[in-house]
């Protein structure tokens, strides 16, 4: 069902995109802008020498996934014990 959203919306936004020159010109633009700003986080990133707390932080959200699947409820809030590392 996922697949089939997400293919119906890239086909909508190419559809769309081509219906006006003006329009394919500024999302073309803002598309771009994007791209550059996601390859100059990721150097901000490397930069700082953020990989290994982001890492970190990635690891601890899968943790409170799995902890969330495993007891099987819906809490609304998260345990402070789980979100600090000794």
């Amino acid at each position: 069902m996922i697949h089939d959203t997400m293919e119906y919306l890239i086909s909508t936004y190419g559809v769309v995109k081509d219906s006006n020159p003006l329009l394919k010109q500024s999302l073309q633009r803002s598309e771009e802008a994007a791209f550059w700003v996601r390859q100059k986080a990721g150097e901000a990133i490397v930069a700082a020498n953020l990989e290994q707390p982001i890492k970190q932080v990635k690891q601890s959200k899968q943790a409170l996934k799995h902890y969330r699947f495993l007891s099987n409820s819906d809490f609304t809030f998260l345990p402070t014990i789980a979100l600090v590392k000794g």
